[in-house]
């Protein structure tokens, strides 16, 4: 009930300023009702976390203190990705990347690397109230605002939030982006390990305008028109909108040798499970609706085949409910030495077994619901299982996945994938050999679909991938390489028409390398990144074969050691290839053969320092443009951004 009724008023709020006082206030209820000042013995601060799937490892992490790619802040200034030209747009990979699930996908992932999932959730490890706070600004009214809370209530009771709020209006006309990231969790085990629990909410809304790029890029490109708010552009009231809820918890049990720990706080001993292996049960609940909308629409923009009435508004929506039961049985990592036998094979090993359970159901229709519209529920069950033995051999490591759907709407999909490891020094040198099989129906989207513009009922065959790849590193020497080769059976695509289609049939053959170099000479430093990656068999893969990143940096402290400090310039390119479309309607990115776009270096220069407990960077973000000529885009018709400043400073309070 208390969640329901901070939520409706949470999420009723509009200012910035608001929300941050908000979750003030919840850092500061926390802080009052905490009871973990005396717990620890020592007076030495300790701080970790980790996530749920590291938790069954045993693994935890400090946190990141260092300025390492501290300015690469958000995706879109990072690598590897094609973007509409703003911070907060729909992304898609450069660097192709199998998804490998098995179950259920909606299909819309043009705006993933905004949306917070439950995998990606840091539980703290806390021994005092922990806070993080990131705020940056730039150009064009560009701001992002980060924020970490994290505290021990009891002795085994961690509790913490996450909020992350990112908007700016971008260089062009309709581009703004809106984004709100909210997750609270709370992660127990009683003081004798026997009994554990993680729960977690998550709340997302994803709001982007949607322009359909400009119109005439011959003004772009011979720079006829320097104001980019001037330029028309195809869709003038358009934009998308995700929202999405998602409520988890999972419950354990563990299982182990018995032991005794010294209760400093009580003075006694106290029995305590050591854990092997543990039973667990989770369930999750994830609400979602993407919703397009267009008052003005367009039909030739929306190539309008099925001579619906373009005249009216566009209003369509997706509605996404998924409920997924999971009961599994897992060992657990640690590092006990004093077990007996089986116990210590269960100790420094991984096995489990587990059955998942979705209940599905999906909902489509736009205003005039007597043209089309689909409402259809169904499941899936699925099993599966993990081996993961550390050493088989001196020096070698194996891990074993299965994945398998017997029953439901994705029937027979399947992924096994096996790793094995070679680890002559743990600290340094890794060599990984890793091959999957995988099948896969087609997504939900690529099946079905129901709007003003686009009505498809299809029943695509399954792909089926196979991969293969090596992977070294010596952390040493600085260095990371790998290289990969899969095939794509019978791939799905979105083509030209804007539609989902599959070269049934044919096998994509897919050549991917790539290396990563940390050269160091006394205070200088260079990063660098070369990646290749070449298609062949079909041609309904489009890739770069080349995509370069070079970092070159100054490094040491300056002004008496006061501060700690980076300078330097990155460079970023990608060669020329026919780069996807972009359909705001249908979220996704198709195919055209109309403009090759790459082949144009993005240089920024920036300054890292990190002050006491603060880091702070400014940046100027492609400060060649002009001086190359006006042929930045990543996206056909919609440019990258010209030259902007990005200014940002790291706040983290460790009491």
């Amino acid at each position: 009930m208390l969640i329901n009724i901070f939520a409706s008023k949470f999420f009723g709020v509009k200012s910035i300023w608001k929300i941050s006082l908000v979750a003030l206030l919840t850092s500061v209820y926390l802080f009052a009702f905490s009871q973990d000042s005396t717990h620890s013995p020592s007076k030495i601060f300790h701080t970790s976390f980790t996530t749920e799937e590291d938790l069954e490892r045993g693994n935890y992490f400090t946190i990141d203190t260092t300025l390492a790619y501290y300015h690469y802040y958000h995706p879109n200034y990072s690598l590897n990705f094609q973007s509409m030209g703003n911070i907060g747009s729909p992304v898609q990979q450069l660097f192709y990347q199998n998804r490998e699930r098995v179950g259920f996908d909606l299909g819309i992932h043009f705006l993933d690397e905004y949306e917070n999932i439950k995998e990606n959730i840091r539980y703290y490890d806390v021994r005092k109230p922990y806070t993080k706070v990131l705020f940056t600004t730039g150009s064009k009214k560009e701001q992002n605002l980060n924020a970490i809370h994290a505290q021990r209530i009891t002795r085994k009771f961690y509790a913490g939030f996450f909020f992350n709020k990112i908007s700016s209006d971008g260089f062009y006309l309709r581009q703004k982006s809106n984004h709100t990231n909210l997750h609270f969790y709370t992660k127990y085990e009683t003081n004798n390990n026997r009994y554990g629990s993680l729960v977690n909410y998550i709340y997302n809304k994803l709001q982007v305008e949607e322009n359909g790029g400009i119109i005439g890029d011959s003004l772009f490109e011979n720079n006829l028109e320097p104001r980019r708010d001037a330029y028309s552009i195809n869709l003038l009231d358009a934009s998308n909108l995700i929202k999405s809820h998602s409520f988890y918890f999972k419950q354990y049990l563990n299982f182990g040798q018995k032991s005794t720990r010294f209760d400093y706080k009580d003075s006694v001993d106290k029995k305590i499970i050591l854990p092997t292996s543990r039973l667990y049960h989770s369930i999750q609940y994830l609400g979602k609706s993407y919703t397009y909308e267009d008052t003005t629409p367009d039909s030739i923009f929306y190539l309008d085949l099925f001579n619906y009435n373009s005249a009216l508004p566009v209003f369509d929506s997706i509605h996404e409910k998924k409920l997924e039961n999971e009961i599994g049985w897992k060992t657990v990592a640690t590092d006990y030495t004093n077990f007996h036998e089986l116990n210590r094979f269960f100790a420094k090993n991984n096995l489990s077994l587990w059955a998942k359970h979705q209940q599905i159901n999906v909902t489509q229709n736009f205003k005039d619901t007597s043209f089309c519209t689909i409402d259809t529920s169904f499941q899936n069950y699925i099993g599966g299982g993990t081996i993961r033995i550390n050493r088989i051999a001196k020096f070698l490591s194996l891990e074993l996945h299965g994945n398998y759907v017997w029953k439901g709407y994705n029937k027979d999909n399947y992924l096994y994938k096996g790793t094995l490891g070679f680890h002559p020094d743990s600290t340094h040198h890794q060599l990984n050999l890793t091959a999957y099989a995988q099948q896969r129906q087609q997504d939900f989207i690529h099946r079905h679909y129901c709007s003003s513009q686009f009505l498809w009922d299809n029943n695509f065959k399954r792909e089926q991938i196979q991969h293969v790849s090596l992977d070294y590193s010596n952390k040493r020497w600085g260095n990371l390489t790998g290289v990969s080769y899969q095939q794509i059976n019978n791939p799905i695509y979105f083509d030209v028409n804007v539609r989902p289609n599959q070269a049934v049939g044919t096998v994509t053959n897919l050549l991917q390398a790539y290396i990563s170099q940390h050269f160091i000479v006394k205070s200088f430093h260079l990063k660098t990144r070369v990646y290749y990656q070449k298609a062949s068999g079909s041609n309904v893969i489009r890739v770069p074969a080349w995509i370069l990143f070079g970092s070159l940096y100054f490094e040491n402290y300056l002004f008496k050691k006061a501060t700690y400090t980076q300078i330097g310039v990155d460079v970023f390119y990608n060669s020329a290839y026919f780069a996807d479309d972009y359909m705001p309607l249908t979220r996704q990115f198709y195919l055209q053969n109309e403009m090759k776009l790459g082949g144009y270096p993005y240089m920024d220069f920036f300054i890292n320092a990190k002050i006491s407990k603060a880091r702070v960077f400014f940046k100027v973000t492609h400060f060649n443009s002009g001086l190359m000529g006006f042929t930045y885009y990543q996206t056909p018709h919609y440019p990258m951004p010209d030259r902007a400043f990005r200014l940002g400073i790291n706040w983290q309070f460790l009491d």
